[in-house]
């Protein structure tokens, strides 16, 4: 039976403290989802500098409020972040 993979979703508000929650737990997870619309509005614009940031594989969300999360700007600033 293949192994399971885990999925480390961070929601610090600074990729600092993102970070310090990936080093905690790195044991532990195979990739790490960094929720953008967590973050503050400052720190989104370093979101490149996380994967280098880290060991593990990384995949980015900027969830809206419509879909549970709390991004509340524009769509086309999102689509820029993206």
């Amino acid at each position: 039976m293949a192994k399971s993979l885990v999925c480390l979703c961070v929601t610090g508000k600074t990729l600092a403290e993102d970070v310090a929650i990936v080093e905690k737990y790195k044991e532990f997870i195979d990739i790490v989802e960094l929720r953008v619309d967590f973050l503050e509005e400052d720190e989104r614009l370093k979101i490149r500098e996380f994967p280098a940031m880290i060991d593990v594989p990384a995949i980015l969300t900027i969830r809206r409020k419509i879909d549970g999360g709390q991004y509340i700007e524009g769509e086309s600033t999102r689509t820029m972040l993206f």
